[in-house]
């Protein structure tokens, strides 16, 4: 955006720059001619070259600019002083930004005593550096400046650019309410004037707010609004860079369909691959949602192909987030996991990157204010009535810093007493806690324990006990029919409807046995005993089910098995009854030293109330019992997903 705005103003300041300039059209020429020119002339010809460097990018402008300078300040030249300081400034921008802002600074403030029409433009590019550098108070001072500037010179439509600017600052503090006002203001200013980019900045501002505060539909209409304006401009980056904001605040509404449309515009209308990464990250968060993985993938490489070329953290960190997000989505989960910590590796590193360059900031705003203290002092040592008055006040105001530093000492004695006093209580408390929570958590495992033994207890009873008997009467049945069949062949029927209801008997004592207790489980283990549970559970419900194992080599202990076991038969009977859904996919894995136990479904989503329910409080109770966690949640639109953590 920087660059964008640069290269006009540069056009226009090299335009007015000289007299000469017409018949300037390169630096080569530029120097013929410098040679021969003293005075006015040649500070002008000076900063035309320094111009024209600039404009290639090349440091040659630095020198030429601070040629320039000397010159005029050996003739006493005030504009071009401010003139060659803004060159300065724009030339030092993007290598030292604390240079380049002393520059444009000083050049504001000759220009601006000078009436000159470039005095408001060194305050603009400091308000830059200095929103870049999170110093908003002083950014603030110059956007102020610039619009004083622009009243006294009647320039309207650069009053407008201010306003907006003052507003889109106070959006980027989170000063929402006034950031409007400024905008509205600019807007109202504007009037019925054909300045339609300016009208489009404006209201893709306001859009941005909203955006911002998640009143999505009026950021839509703005931004629509903007564009329109973009459009009739015939400024094709920018209808690009809104329509990228567009998909933007979609993406937040789950519109992902309309997303993608307005991605795919900006794509085609961008030139610059500065914007593109941006819009291509927004591309592969569209296609995960909508489980075109392969598309996804090529977005993700596109971002790759870009952080690699911008060599930009911040670029990668997105990459490696969104390649997480397609892992996950896939299934694929030891993969998602190497994806997150690159991640998060790099998103730490540029938090770190942040803390430094903060730091770096507040000693060079302190070293610039003693810069400024100590010049002030040299020039009170020029008067001695100044000076009396100053060692006067230097003497009363270290007697008050002895005193404020003595009762300073003593707050700070207290308080480091105080936190002393409040660590001992709450490390008292947090142990005390601790026994209890250990107190509660034995007596729910035995509990849980007691649970398991009844229920082994009952299945053993049923099949050895009732079942067998079932079994023998099954048999003795069977004899009686068929000697009854000889003597009494008209009570067949009957017969046969009473064998149905033995052998229906049987099998419902082996179905409630196997539920209180599988075999499977104790003899095969989990995964055997899941899969069995799967297969019956889903057999005639109707739903699709999709059940993986992932790292689940050995087996683990009958406490554990059996907890997790119990856990996901409630999870089942829950998606069975109350979920509606059509799909549900389990998977249980063993990532390093945990167990991953989750049940997705495409239903009706779980409701906030339904978070009490007896089954939930049943689950939440055997994952404390084995010192897990456990985490259920509704997706908008998507059904219900619930994890289990279990640490080994």
């Amino acid at each position: 955006m920087k660059l964008l705005y640069k290269i006009p103003v540069l056009l226009v300041m090299l335009m007015f720059a000289s007299n000469d300039f017409a018949q300037l059209q390169a630096p080569d020429s530029m120097l013929i001619v410098v040679d021969n020119q003293t005075g006015e002339s040649k500070v002008n010809t000076l900063i035309n070259i320094s111009g024209h460097y600039l404009t290639a990018n090349d440091t040659l402008s630095i020198r030429f600019a601070s040629e320039a300078l000397k010159l005029s300040k050996r003739m006493n030249y005030r504009e071009g002083e401010g003139k060659s300081m803004l060159f300065l400034g724009l030339s030092w921008d993007d290598i030292k930004p604390d240079t380049a802002l002393r520059y444009y600074l000083k050049s504001s403030e000759i220009l601006s005593s000078l009436n000159h029409s470039w005095a408001h433009l060194g305050y603009k590019n400091a308000a830059d550096i200095y929103i870049d550098k999170g110093w908003y108070p002083e950014a603030l001072e110059c956007i102020n400046k610039v619009f004083e500037i622009n009243q006294k010179t009647g320039d309207t439509l650069q009053m407008v650019e201010s306003l907006s600017s003052l507003g889109f600052l106070h959006n980027n503090i989170q000063h929402y309410d006034e950031a409007l006002h400024w905008q509205r203001k600019a807007l109202e200013m504007l009037g019925n004037s054909e300045q339609h980019a300016s009208r489009g900045l404006i209201l893709g501002r306001i859009g941005i707010n909203y955006d911002d505060l998640g009143i999505y539909d009026s950021a839509l209409y703005y931004n629509n609004l903007a564009i329109d304006c973009f459009r009739k401009a015939g400024e094709n980056v920018y209808v690009a860079q809104w329509m990228s904001n567009m998909a933007n605040t979609c993406l937040k509404m789950n519109n992902f369909a309309e997303a993608e449309l307005l991605l795919m515009e900006a794509l085609r209308m961008n030139t610059l691959d500065d914007r593109k990464p941006n819009i291509f990250n927004n591309l592969a968060k569209v296609y995960i949602e909508t489980y075109r993985h392969q598309l996804a993938r090529k977005a993700i490489d596109s971002i790759f192909y870009y952080a690699s070329g911008f060599q930009k953290k911040e670029l990668l960190s997105e990459a490696w987030y969104r390649t997480y997000e397609l892992d996950k989505a896939t299934g694929k989960i030891d993969h998602a996991l190497e994806s997150y910590i690159k991640y998060a590796v790099i998103r730490d590193s540029m938090l770190n990157d942040t803390k430094r360059g903060q730091l770096a900031q507040m000693f060079a705003r302190y070293e610039t204010e003693s810069k400024e203290r100590a010049l002030l002092a040299e020039r009170a040592k020029n008067e001695r009535i100044v000076k009396e008055k100053i060692e006067a006040e230097h003497s009363a105001s270290r007697t008050r810093r002895w005193l404020w530093g003595v009762l300073l000492g003593l707050v700070i004695l207290a308080h480091v007493g105080l936190i002393i006093y409040l660590r001992m209580k709450r490390k008292a408390l947090n142990e005390k806690n601790q026994a209890i929570i250990k107190e509660q958590e034995g007596g729910l495992a035995a509990i849980i324990q007691a649970q398991e033994d009844e229920r082994r207890k009952i299945a053993k009873d049923l099949h050895d006990g009732v079942g067998r008997q079932i079994s023998a009467i099954s048999m003795n049945f069977q004899a009686f029919t068929r000697k009854i069949a000889k003597d009494i062949p008209d009570l067949g029927k009957e017969t046969e409807k009473i064998k149905s209801l033995i052998f229906d008997t049987s099998e419902e004592i082996r179905s409630i046995s196997h539920q209180m207790m599988p075999r499977a489980l104790t003899q095969l283990g989990l995964v055997d005993a899941l899969e069995d549970t799967v297969e019956i559970s889903f057999k005639n419900s109707g739903i699709q089910v999709e059940f993986s194992i992932h790292g689940m080599e050995e087996r683990l202990s009958q406490e554990i098995e059996t907890g997790i076991y119990r856990i996901a038969q409630e999870l089942i009977s829950n998606v069975i009854k109350h979920s509606g859904a059509s799909i549900v996919i389990i998977e249980l894995s063993q990532i390093n030293n945990t167990i991953l136990l989750t049940v997705k479904d495409n239903g009706i989503g779980i409701k906030q109330a339904d978070n009490r329910g007896i089954g939930i409080t049943n689950i939440t109770s055997r994952v404390n019992a084995l010192n897990g966690s456990f985490t259920i949640e509704a997706l908008p639109g998507k059904g219900t997903l619930a994890t289990v953590k279990i640490s080994l």
